[in-house]
């Protein structure tokens, strides 16, 4: 598949927080996240209007409480597709 974008999924405290480059937004939900992700993307001029990108969010495991790790790759590295 191709990816338009790639961000870095960490946790801190109670908020979700994606990164790419020198762009980073955070969410208390995932659905919210997603949302901001979409927001920055947008607003960052690099994609014309009505494009559709892909986005992978990668987690970054050493960030996620430990009981969760062994879950991370099958609930957490997911692929997003946005229309812009």
């Amino acid at each position: 598949m191709r990816v338009d974008s790639e961000w870095c999924l960490s946790v801190s405290g109670n908020q979700w927080i994606a990164r790419e480059n020198e762009v980073s937004v955070s969410g208390i939900t995932l659905d919210e996240l997603e949302a901001n992700i979409r927001n920055a993307l947008m607003q960052s001029g690099r994609y014309e209007k009505e494009k559709t990108i892909t986005v992978f969010l990668g987690v970054d495991t050493k960030t996620l409480p430990a009981w969760i790790r062994p879950y991370q790759s099958h609930y957490f590295n997911r692929y997003m597709i946005f229309t812009i």
